[in-house]
């Protein structure tokens, strides 16, 4: 496999990380946001200013780690890196048991 390959495969590793990164960070804003502001403004700041920050931080590490080119192949690797971490989060780690309220006897 040339060096060439290899590079790219590790850039779209490091999208991956990135997406999951991003995704995981995105859940915890979530989970601060119920925790602290009840206000539809404060939402809805919070979410612009994560979307902008998150949107700048991705285009410069993409920007940077590929030479000042973006690939297709380095956005599908965060946004599989997205899905893929919210999968094991709602799957995995999330899991809570039934409760007896959940059973459907009469």
């Amino acid at each position: 496999m040339s060096s060439y390959i290899r590079l790219e495969i590790l850039l779209f590793f490091r999208a991956f990380e990135t997406g999951v990164g991003m995704l995981v960070v995105y859940r915890l804003t979530d989970m601060l946001k119920r925790r602290l502001f009840c206000d539809r403004m404060w939402n809805s700041t919070v979410d612009i200013l994560y979307w902008l920050l998150a949107g700048l931080l991705l285009f410069t590490d993409l920007y940077q780690c590929n030479y000042g080119r973006i690939r297709f192949f380095m956005l599908a690797g965060v946004a599989f890196g997205g899905i893929f971490a919210n999968f094991v989060l709602n799957s995995c780690l999330l899991y809570t048991s039934p409760s007896p309220r959940d059973s459907t006897s009469s």
